[in-house]
């Protein structure tokens, strides 16, 4: 059987914008898409300004959700998990990273860079939880799909 953790990861490393799902205090939901890049433990980085609605929200209420598709290939992961406000000594690179990856084979760079809402800055979703689905995938535990937990030592 195939590990449905690690094509998991894959998928998402191989991919580079997801929907972002977040909600305020009062439980008002607001998605958006965002450029990302994901860690070896599922740590899921993504650039925002301080006062966009999303880093209001998460502000307010720390529990997101977030969505990686496929167009052509019914592939999908949907995540769960804690976000934070990412501040550290590579912050800087990742925003450089991330917005290399936003602009790379596109004409434009990324609304990110246009809107009027504060300064950039990084922020952290800590997935707690993956439902994975890869049609193209027939070994994994149900019809294609597979749920999992990711371990954390700080919960």
């Amino acid at each position: 059987m195939e590990n449905p953790k690690q094509l998991a990861l894959e998928f998402l490393k191989q991919n580079k914008i997801g929907v972002l799902a977040t909600a305020n205090a009062e439980g008002a939901p607001h998605g958006t898409l965002v450029y990302y890049v994901i860690d070896n433990d599922f740590n899921l980085y993504f650039v925002t300004k301080l006062d966009t609605t999303k880093a209001k929200n998460i502000a307010q209420n720390p529990h997101v959700a977030f969505v990686v598709g496929t167009k052509d290939e019914p592939v999908t992961a949907q995540l769960q998990g804690k976000a934070s406000h990412f501040q550290g000594p590579t912050e800087v690179k990742l925003i450089d990273q991330i917005l290399a990856i936003a602009h790379t084979g596109n004409y434009h760079w990324p609304p990110i860079l246009q809107i009027q809402a504060g300064k950039p800055a990084v922020f952290v979703i800590e997935v707690h939880r993956v439902q994975f689905y890869d049609e193209r995938i027939v070994d994994l535990p149900e019809n294609n799909y597979a749920e999992f937990l990711i371990e954390r030592a700080n919960t």
